[in-house]
């Protein structure tokens, strides 16, 4: 796995991912989690804080810059022309579908596990 900056507005972080792709939906997830009650656990910890918005997070664009285990500052320019820009709302887009079918999964998972009622 690759080492990866994602940028956009105010999101910055490093992730580790297979591949650019992955690492911009990993970023989106994040900032997902500030918007909306992804978790429930982690929702009753946070009740009193105001959601902030998405777009106070991200830009139109996500920039996903490879990082090099021994980059050197002399590197930035190297870097700056890998950098992979993705559209946001086509990443959020696929983080939302993605979603969807896990909530369908789990829905799916919990009505199997739940005991037959006999007539």
């Amino acid at each position: 796995m690759h080492h990866y900056h994602i940028q956009s507005g105010s999101l910055s972080l490093t992730v580790q991912a297979e591949s650019s792709q992955k690492a911009a939906l990993w970023a989106i997830h994040q900032a997902m989690q500030q918007v909306l009650p992804i978790d429930p656990a982690a929702e009753s910890t946070k009740s009193d804080e105001q959601p902030t918005k998405l777009v106070q997070v991200l830009a139109d664009s996500l920039e996903v810059t490879p990082l090099d285990q021994a980059a050197a500052p002399a590197q930035s320019l190297a870097l700056r022309e890998r950098t992979t820009k993705l559209r946001t709302m086509d990443v959020v887009r696929q983080w939302s579908e993605m979603f969807a079918a896990l909530e369908r999964l789990q829905s799916l998972l919990e009505t199997d596990s739940q005991p037959a009622v006999a007539a």
